[in-house]
């Protein structure tokens, strides 16, 4: 492939990722400049799109007294 032809790729996956995140809803909140936290601090209340047109938050995973788990997973893709 020439060198336009590829940028053209490029840009295209570039412009399909941008609609798919916008889709969903994806959206990074700003980090708490002032957050200071340690290891065994209990996280920060979030939420979360889910994939039925609703959000899910930390606090209704541990409502009851249960637990939850937070893995960080970087993605393999």
């Amino acid at each position: 492939m020439n060198r336009k032809r590829i940028s053209l790729v490029v840009l295209g996956l570039l412009a399909v990722g941008a609609v798919v995140a916008y889709e969903v809803g994806f959206v990074l909140p700003k980090p708490d400049p002032n957050a200071k936290t340690t290891v065994g601090d209990r996280a920060p209340d979030f939420a979360l799109a889910s994939t039925i047109d609703s959000s899910v938050s930390l606090a209704d995973l541990t409502r009851g007294n249960k637990s939850a788990v937070l893995v960080f997973y970087r993605g393999d893709w």
